[in-house]
This record gives structure tokens, sequence and C-alpha cells, in this order.
């Protein structure tokens, strides 16, 4: 008796998993996937905040969207100082989303 009731229990469970499929699929489809992407700003200066500003504005400038939200996050800086022709130069790299 205890086989019987397993055995009609399993086509239940079959049609549940199909039934949440089909309702989890359209709202899985609408899920954006997101990807960071890199983008830097120099300043001949040695100017930090001015070679940040300048990456936050190339991302910024890269998205489509009219009224977008800019998301980032500090990835590196490097720099050259100094030499015969006095150096001063400073590159900042952020990676960034648009929503």
């Amino acid at each position: 008796m205890k086989a019987i009731r397993e055995k009609r229990t399993a086509p239940v469970y079959v049609v549940a998993f199909l039934a949440l499929l089909l309702i989890a699929t359209p709202i899985l489809a609408k899920t954006r996937v997101v990807r960071w992407k890199e983008f830097s700003g120099t300043s001949d200066k040695g100017d930090f905040d001015a070679a940040l500003e300048t990456a936050i504005a190339n991302a910024s400038n890269s998205s489509r969207i009219p009224d977008h939200m800019t998301e980032w996050k500090f990835k590196d800086a490097r720099g050259t100082q100094g030499g015969i022709a006095g150096f001063n130069k400073i590159t900042v790299t952020i990676s960034a989303q648009t929503r």
C-alpha cells in the first residue's frame, strides 16, 4: 500500500515542478545581466581628483539612457613623475556600470 502511494505522488511532484518552471521562466527572462566595464581618466598635472572625475565622466557618457545612474568602484591608479621633461601624469582606472 505504501509503494502505491509513492508511485501516485511522483507525478504530482513532476507536475508541480513543471508549473513552477512555467511561472519562473518569464521572471528569469526579464533579469538583465549587468557587466562592469573599465574606464580611465588622465591628468597631466598630477591631479588625482581631475583624473577620477574624467574616468567617471567617461563611464557616464558611455550610457545610452538619458536619465541614468552610474555606479563605479576604484580599480587602479598609475603615474609618472619627474625626468628631464618634468612629467607629472596620473591615470585612474575605475570599473563602472550604468543603469
